[in-house]
């Protein structure tokens, strides 16, 4: 899945959020890193405040460390295509 599917965000708030079925049964709510925030990260330019949250919230989900591994390639591919461009 991807974040355009799942269609949520990183939770900036560090918690989590409850909704409940009549107050029994608790169902978490997952907030999840989007694209942009996944690429930010990868290419350093994500602020602290929210690296901080990101990198918890990659502690839990692989699939979003998956997705990251995923932009982490396409950053190192792009920059150096932008580097071999440069010296030519």
């Amino acid at each position: 899945m991807t974040a355009g599917v799942l269609g949520c965000r990183l939770n900036r708030g560090g918690g989590s959020q409850y909704i409940s079925q009549g107050n029994r049964l608790p169902w978490k709510i997952v907030q999840h890193a989007t694209d942009d925030t996944l690429e930010r990260y990868a290419m350093r330019t994500l602020p602290e405040p929210e690296a901080g949250p990101l990198e918890e919230h990659l502690l839990i989900y692989s699939e979003c460390r998956d997705r990251l591994e995923s932009t982490d390639e396409f950053v190192a591919t792009m920059k150096a295509a932008a580097t071999e461009a440069a010296t030519q």
